[in-house]
């Protein structure tokens, strides 16, 4: 997966009162070997606990039935730089609510739909017990977040303030109420690839980052 391109201009969407994290402690190294016989799982002989490291990201995905929605999840993921793979995830369901509010304001989305606010959100993975923090990584935490309208076009041309015209491929969009706004998308020419599958059934997911295109919320857990 490839971060969000900070050369499209284009707004990041983060719920920054939701997400929290814990801040780093400087003084404890990132390492996930173990040579010594001490109690801890560092290289060291000291008696201090080596902590894990994890970016945050958005998921979920959507899947569809001769245009009509049949299901979707939303939720985070915890993303291991060391164990480079998702050491914890929330994820939880969206359900169908009706007819997106305008969809004309979405013209080139080949479906639209009003989905509900996440719901029975539950963690999963092999740190999220170990997490110092555990933030949004605890069952329900992110319950009844998101009501939002959602929208896929499987090719969309974006014109930047110059008009300068980037084709992109599977775009994502989302409107919480205040227009239409990208969410995921893929470009070829960026690259940028933060959705799988087409229409019918797609998954998406990206970081969470901040305008310089590095991720801007960790997560750290003992090892």
């Amino acid at each position: 997966m490839t971060l969000f391109d900070k050369s499209l201009k284009l707004a990041l969407f983060a719920s920054v009162a939701l997400l929290t994290a814990c801040p780093p402690d400087k003084d404890e190294p990132v390492d996930s070997a173990d040579a010594d016989t001490d109690a801890d799982t560092d290289a060291d002989t000291d008696a201090d606990i080596d902590t894990g490291m994890a970016f945050l990201t958005i998921t979920g995905g959507i899947t569809t039935t001769d245009g009509a929605f049949t299901s979707g999840t939303l939720g985070f993921g915890g993303y291991g730089v060391i164990e480079q793979d998702f050491v914890c995830a929330i994820t939880g369901d969206l359900a169908y609510e009706g007819e997106a509010t305008d969809p004309e304001g979405c013209p080139a989305c080949e479906w639209t739909f009003d989905l509900s606010p996440i719901a029975s959100s539950v963690t999963e993975g092999t740190m999220c017990a170990a997490l110092i923090e555990p933030g949004i990584f605890t069952d329900g935490a992110i319950d009844g977040y998101w009501d939002w309208n959602w929208g896929f076009a499987s090719a969309y041309t974006y014109y930047d303030t110059e008009g300068t015209p980037y084709d992109l491929q599977e775009t994502l969009f989302v409107d919480s109420g205040k227009g239409w706004n990208f969410f995921m998308f893929n470009w070829a020419d960026g690259p940028v690839t933060q959705i799988a599958g087409d229409a019918s059934a797609l998954t998406f997911g990206r970081a969470i980052t901040d305008n310089a295109g590095v991720p801007a919320y960790y997560y750290y857990y003992y090892l």
